[in-house]
């Protein structure tokens, strides 16, 4: 049986569907909440944009952070004009995007809400040093900062990958959990693309359905609990993987560790390779 699975750039592909651990036809993806989140958890610092006293621009200073249960970034600053900004007007925005190397790449997530002073004795140990760990600076230097919790009010979400944005309603991303896979995808995806390149290709050409001569180069995108993403380049196509075609690939049972994500990957290679002898 062969469907037809959506790609981006938006065109069909051959695809079989008997396979013993994929979910083909309609992958399950991350909601725009839960990527939102994974991207946050993914990211230590961002663009935190607040509005300058007295004047219609808008201010932005580089700031690390950290993600409440709630979503709610946490920021120590120390005094300076976004601070001052900030005790004038609670209005802000913080903006992140993910880094080359890690899931979801270039996708970015907007955050509009209000900043209020967070009081030092409300502080733990563990986000001083969680925060110590991302700006370099000790614990007692941190504890002399003002620290402020922005509450999201509105929420944007961009997906570099298929290039699409969403709205993403406030409660929703308050509610969403990050992938399970978030802080270990960077070095799933740095092992899978490095040392299991020809293994890659192999399993594109016979997922798609295609000689494997046609596979000019193809790499996983992003990983998550409920599948990944594989970037296609057809010899036909660029030279660059920005122009590859990108397919949706679930999974049957969702890897909860890097150590499951890496054996459902063993088994599908050996899938392909069986497949492609005719064994299966």
């Amino acid at each position: 049986l062969l469907i037809a699975a959506l790609v981006a750039p938006a065109m069909n592909v051959a695809v079989s569907s008997a396979w013993a651990d994929l979910l083909c036809e309609q992958p399950p993806r991350l909601s725009a909440a839960e990527s939102a989140r994974s991207v946050l958890l993914t990211c230590s610092s961002g663009t935190l944009c607040s509005k300058l006293d007295g004047a219609d621009s808008a201010f932005t200073t580089r700031a690390e952070y950290l993600i409440d249960d709630e979503g709610c970034p946490l920021v120590a600053l120390p005094d300076s004009q976004a601070s001052r900004n900030l005790e004038a007007s609670g209005a802000a925005t913080l903006f992140v995007s993910a880094a080359e190397g890690n899931s979801q790449a270039g996708s970015g997530v907007t955050l509009i809400g209000e900043a209020e002073r967070v009081p030092i004795d409300s502080v733990t140990d563990a986000q001083l040093s969680a925060l110590g760990a991302r700006s370099g600076l000790s614990n007692q230097r941190l504890a002399t900062y003002g620290w402020l919790r922005m509450t999201p009010t509105k929420v944007h979400y961009a997906d570099s990958i298929y290039g699409s944005e969403v709205w993403v309603p406030h409660e929703e991303y308050g509610e969403a959990e990050p992938s399970v896979l978030t802080t270990e995808a960077p070095d799933l995806l740095a092992k899978l693309n490095n040392k299991h390149s020809s293994d890659l290709v192999r399993f594109a050409a016979v997922y798609c359905s295609m000689d494997e001569t046609d596979v000019r180069a193809c790499r996983v995108l992003s990983i998550d609990h409920l599948g990944f993403d594989l970037g296609v380049l057809r010899t036909s196509s660029g030279s660059s993987m920005r122009e590859s075609d990108v397919i949706r690939i679930g999974l049957k049972v969702p890897p909860q560790t890097a150590e499951e994500a890496t054996s459902a990957f063993t088994k599908l290679f050996q899938e392909s390779y069986a497949r492609q002898q005719g064994w299966m």
